[in-house]
């Protein structure tokens, strides 16, 4: 069956709007805003408890037996790996994690660090990833797409979160004292990390000693980069479609 052109060129002007049309909000994740998140996250448990003395208390006993069991001073600043007691992966509290990943996310969305709901998880490799979350249950499932990563560096003392397109933004260790979820995951972190990364894995470990980190300001230009990007690539696609022949046939 042979095609008009007239009918091509509709073809290839309906083809550049389905993927040029939209580009006007790009839905680029804001790096600035995943690490606002996750330091109000890790940073909650320093707040200071106004409900109450019997509340304040508890906090504080509460506090005083986690610093105890640990060698790490859970009430003060960590600024170096050296601080960061690494916990093995079996020896990690599964419902602590759960609670810090559900807080993170819900902090996430509440930030708009992307106009899509998001979810995070955190991979064998201690690396916090962060999805799109269409139907907002906390599971990356067919069709939401990893958008970053929140990886500890330690041998630069510090967090650095990623993205899809090259970007990268570093918080050092320097979190509120006294936070006990800090300390935890922070040595939950570099447990799961050290024990992925070992052995014959041990290449595959992230590194990011050669890496550019993003100034502050990069977003609003890294938005306006996928969007020339894509926009280019709709016009290749339109463009493809219109110069075909004016006789081209679908089949017989």
């Amino acid at each position: 069956m042979k095609v008009p052109f007239a009918t091509l060129a509709t073809l290839g002007m309906v083809l550049a709007c389905t993927l040029g049309c939209g580009m006007q909000n790009e839905d680029v994740v804001d790096l600035n805003k995943v690490v606002d998140a996750l330091v109000a996250v890790l940073d909650e448990g320093a707040k200071p408890n106004t409900e109450g003395a019997a509340s304040l208390e508890g906090a504080v006993n509460t506090a005083t037996e986690v610093a105890a069991a640990s060698p790490t001073d859970a009430t003060a600043e960590i600024t170096s790996t050296s601080e960061i007691q690494e916990i093995e992966p079996e020896k990690q509290d599964p419902v602590k994690e759960s609670e810090f990943l559900k807080k993170y996310a819900a902090k996430l969305n509440e930030l708009k660090a992307m106009n899509s709901p998001i979810g995070v998880s955190m991979s064998p490799g201690g690396e916090i990833i962060g999805f799109k979350d269409s139907n907002q249950n906390m599971i990356q499932e067919l069709g939401e797409p990893k958008e970053f990563t929140v990886t500890i560096d330690p041998e630069n003392n510090r967090l650095v979160a990623s993205d899809n397109h090259g970007y990268h933004r570093p918080h050092g260790y320097g979190f509120s004292p006294g936070s006990m979820m800090m300390g935890y995951m922070l040595g939950s972190m570099m447990g799961r990390q050290g024990r992925h990364y070992s052995g014959g894995n041990a290449s595959a470990k992230p590194t990011f000693k050669n890496t550019t980190m993003s100034p502050a300001n990069y977003h609003k230009s890294a938005v306006s980069s996928v969007r020339s990007s894509r926009t280019s690539g709709a016009s290749s696609s339109s463009a493809r479609v219109r110069t075909g022949s004016k006789s081209f046939s679908f089949g017989k």
